[in-house]
């Protein structure tokens, strides 16, 4: 799902930005900031495959999916991912993350 640009009151002024959200409009937010040249359609993309890979279904998996996307960062060891309470989630749902994780660390555009 593509998000959408929009604006919003900041320090007194109106600020232009990109909003992506599950197909469920609910769950955890994640604030993409861009590079200083400005949005571009890399940053939209970031933020697209982060709302259809980590916020759906909204909320449940969370943790989970949290604790992967540190794994897939190398902060903490793979095998430390388990949340015990949380739901169980689809097979592929940890390598979707772990792809959204490494396609935002891929190599950005040049500046214009």
């Amino acid at each position: 799902m593509a998000g959408k640009m929009v604006q919003f009151p900041s320090n007194g002024h109106t600020t232009d930005g990109y909003l992506a959200t599950p197909a469920s409009r609910k769950g955890p937010g994640v604030v993409v900031i861009q590079e200083w040249w400005g949005l571009v359609g890399h940053i939209k993309s970031v933020c697209d495959r982060f709302a259809a890979a980590a916020f759906a279904p909204p909320v449940e998996g969370y943790v989970r999916r949290m604790l992967w996307a540190l794994a897939a960062e190398g902060v903490i060891p793979g095998d430390a991912c388990d949340d015990p309470w949380g739901p169980s989630l689809p097979p592929g749902e940890r390598e979707a993350v772990a792809r959204a994780v490494r396609e935002a660390r891929s190599p950005r555009p040049t500046p214009p």
